[in-house]
């Protein structure tokens, strides 16, 4: 997939200026899109649709484990690393987003029945 497929699909999936996105929709999108570029790749980390593996000894906690991830995006060709990159920043703003509309809102959920 190069750039200009990927920019297509994501105008297709949510409009021109991303106004049909949602924390859930984009959840789906990002399942699909990494399934198919992991499924593209081949080398060592990337066998057969399964998810970017960072072996255990390299993965004592979560900076380290971005740092691998940023460090393996580098040998990516051009079209690959752009898509790689928007798709995970696009992962990081819905989860917080998801995680502040769950802290936000909590409380109009919640029933707090008479004792």
């Amino acid at each position: 997939m190069d750039i200009e497929q990927f920019r297509d699909e994501i105008r297709t999936e949510f409009g021109s200026k991303l106004e049909h996105a949602t924390p859930k929709h984009m959840r789906q999108f990002l399942y699909r899109m990494y399934s198919r570029l992991h499924s593209r790749l081949d080398g060592g980390d990337h066998l057969d649709g399964l998810p970017f593996i960072i072996p255990e000894e390299n993965a004592s906690n979560y900076e380290q484990v971005v740092a691998e991830f940023f460090s393996h995006v580098l040998d990516y060709p051009p079209d690959l690393a752009v898509i790689t990159l928007w798709l995970f920043a696009c992962e990081m703003f819905y989860t917080h987003l998801e995680d502040a509309y769950t802290d936000q809102f909590q409380d109009l959920f919640s029933i707090d029945l008479p004792e």
